[in-house]
């Protein structure tokens, strides 16, 4: 694990290999002997090449991972309609829709009785300012509108001398369409191959919700909003932008040379191979996971909305490596008080409460990296929040903590089995303006 952490943050040093020598031709000969009924003898020569191949394939993996990290970033964000509300389904096929290559974000509207009574279709100003008139390149003009997934389209008059877009003959569009009030569609904007040029295309997103249903849905909505967990629209956009990492043909072509080079004899059917590719594209997803869940961890939880410079967040970050297993380091500006710290409830439920459950410790607290240790009292309150008291204010006197300086306070489990399951170290990021 500390070779991959020095891998994500930024290299690995002359001496360092991204796979300890040692465990991997341990882990080599097991694997041998036990598909092999002899002895194998494996040459150091042998050993080193095949660490070498092993390293180039997981910085190969670990690389693609970090193109899916990017891939995902630059998904837009769907714009939304007044009054349109979604279900996780609606909002899933939104994002889906989301991941074309025009560059411009789905927006999602909602039909109201306005659009029937013959005025055009505006949409915001702000929307249409920043991602559609340095593209339409005119001011007004006529634009292909594509309903569904029919080829053909139809050319309706546009115009953004308002500063909105709107579109006119909307009303007879929509209504030779059969579209109805209340009905809800994305319009996506997607390129012309030819010349770059803008079109509109309608997707059916059913009806809008009634205000009982979208209550029903908002539990729904709300769950997988724990730190560390890829929301619904994140896993979306991952398992899309994996499968663009992990093209179906090259792979294809990969599987039947390793075949070949291994086993002849052996054919592929093709839903052998979409399964394959299938578990190749899960995989990949998983890893992405992985890293989302190490990279949350290693992200400072700033408790009271303290801004930190790139310099002092990197830092919070190195400081990250050493915590607990689970925990984040924890950010906080000094206040007037010092009789004792008490840390945010969702902090210390999410964090601390697995190591400290209901107990009353005497925990050791250090100053930076200072070996020297004071005792504090260390315990979760009823409301489930984690707070240090007694001894607290002595070790803030003594160590020339005050009002106004920006501390990291990071978790590091216990050495002694019978002592407090946590100590903690207090690191000064930057020390209050004089």
């Amino acid at each position: 694990m500390v070779h991959l952490q020095s891998w994500l943050r930024g290299g690995l040093k002359d001496d360092e290999r991204l796979i300890p020598f040692a465990p991997f031709c341990h882990q080599v000969r097991e694997i041998a002997d036990s598909f092999s009924s002899e002895k194998l003898r494996w040459t150091p020569e042998a050993l080193l090449e095949l660490q070498d191949k092993a390293e180039d394939y997981l910085s190969q993996v670990l690389g693609a991972v970090i193109r899916l990290v990017r891939g995902v970033m630059k998904h837009p964000i769907p714009w939304y309609g007044n009054n349109t509300r979604l279900t996780q389904e609606q909002k899933e096929a939104v994002f889906v829709l989301s991941c074309g290559t025009s560059g411009v974000p789905v927006y999602v509207h909602t039909m109201t009785e306005c659009d029937f009574t013959g005025a055009p279709l505006a949409l915001p100003v702000q929307y249409c300012q920043r991602f559609l008139a340095p593209r339409l390149g005119s001011e007004k003009g006529q634009i292909k509108l594509f309903y569904s997934n029919n080829l053909t389209c139809s050319e309706i008059s546009f115009s953004t001398e308002c500063r909105d877009f709107r579109l006119y003959t909307w009303s007879h569009y929509i209504k030779s369409n059969c579209v109805k009030e209340g009905d809800t569609y994305a319009f996506t904007f997607e390129e012309d191959e030819e010349g770059g040029l803008l079109s509109v295309r309608m997707h059916a997103l059913n009806g809008m919700l009634g205000s009982e249903e979208y209550d029903k849905e908002r539990p729904q909505r709300l769950q997988g909003s724990e730190e560390g967990t890829l929301s619904m629209e994140q896993r979306v956009a991952v398992a899309r932008t994996a499968s663009i990492c992990i093209p179906y043909s090259p792979f294809v072509r990969m599987v039947l040379e390793i075949t070949a080079c291994c086993s002849s004899g052996i054919s592929w059917s093709r839903d052998a191979l979409l399964s394959l590719h299938e578990a190749a594209v899960k995989h990949l997803v998983s890893l992405y996971e992985v890293v989302n869940q190490f990279a949350t961890l290693l992200t400072p939880y700033i408790s009271d909305g303290t801004k930190l410079t790139p310099e002092e967040e990197q830092a919070a970050i190195s400081l990250s490596y050493d915590c607990a297993s689970g925990i984040r380091t924890y950010i906080w500006t000094i206040k007037g008080s010092n009789r004792e710290l008490v840390f945010q409830k969702k902090f210390s439920e999410q964090y601390l409460s697995p190591y400290l459950g209901s107990g009353r410790w005497i925990a050791k607290v250090f100053a930076g990296n200072d070996l020297s240790p004071f005792e504090v009292s260390l315990h979760m309150t009823k409301p489930q929040r984690a707070a240090l008291y007694g001894g607290w204010p002595h070790f803030m006197k003594i160590n020339g903590f005050k009002k106004g300086d920006v501390c990291a306070y990071t978790f590091e489990e216990g050495e002694d089995e019978e002592g407090a399951p946590l100590s903690l170290r207090v690191h000064l990021l930057r020390a209050a303006p004089m």
